[in-house]
């Protein structure tokens, strides 16, 4: 047989988005993979999913690889809804992609009046662990008050404080800059919860005047405009799903 197309089994069964690759070494000790009828005790033997007969736990496995992974970030504007479609007509995401990039889904929310990075993708792994609680994925905000807070409210915001009967992680937040009726925060925040910054300053009695987030764990928006995307390049990937593997 031709071995032009034979690869790890590893990578043949994980790339169906059934199992891990940890999974199927675990499976190869436990005898539970056969190739042509034969049980697989080497974990690297190669196969050709497309012509080799493959079973896992006594069921024929058909290849299907996942599509290619595709995210991108976009620089949500204000005034602008993080859904498919809108019941009030509003505009969404989804009016400023292009076509090919309709189908992504959006990796959290970002409320109507909040701007900044959001990733979309087709990655629905990726998704899970972007979004689970238990990875705390760190995100940056910078948050524009109409006011200057005393330095006390801000350590009540830092410690957290209770939003629907649960205490919020703590929270980094460094003054920026002050102007004359407002003063410009930075938030690093390590969870998600629905309009959480907001919510956490109108506790403490301030008021939040403008939010935008400005990262996602190390993806950035830097110098990309309102309205506009990037696709995430496989690096920036690959850095995201390592940071949530860390965090396990």
């Amino acid at each position: 047989m031709n071995n032009t197309f034979k690869q790890r089994i590893q990578k043949v069964l994980s790339e169906s988005g059934l199992y891990s690759r940890r999974a199927v070494e675990q499976m190869i000790d436990d005898r539970k993979i056969k190739v042509n009828g034969i049980v697989v005790t080497a974990k690297g033997i190669k196969v050709d999913p497309l012509q080799d007969r493959i079973q896992v736990c006594g069921r024929a496995f058909k290849y299907t690889p996942q599509e290619e992974t595709i995210a991108i970030l976009f620089n949500k504007p204000r005034r602008v809804v993080v859904t498919r479609h809108d019941p009030e007509d509003r505009k969404t995401v989804y009016d400023f992609l292009p076509e090919k990039f309709k189908t992504l889904k959006p990796v959290g929310r970002l409320d109507y009046n909040t701007q900044g990075a959001l990733i979309l993708t087709n990655d629905g792994d990726l998704i899970l662990k972007l979004t689970h609680p238990r990875y705390h994925l760190s995100k940056v905000y910078e948050v524009k008050l109409s006011s200057h807070p005393e330095e006390r409210l801000l350590e009540r915001l830092r410690r957290g404080v209770i939003i629907d009967g649960q205490r919020t992680l703590p929270a980094e937040i460094n003054v920026i800059s002050k102007h004359r009726t407002s003063t410009l925060l930075e938030f690093v925040l390590h969870e998600g919860k629905n309009r959480q910054i907001r919510r956490m300053c109108e506790l403490v009695g301030l008021t939040v005047k403008e939010l935008r987030r400005v990262a996602i764990g190390p993806v950035r928006i830097k110098s990309l405009h309102s309205g506009k995307f990037r696709i995430l390049d496989p690096a920036e990937i690959a850095k995201l799903k390592n940071l949530t593997s860390e965090a396990r």
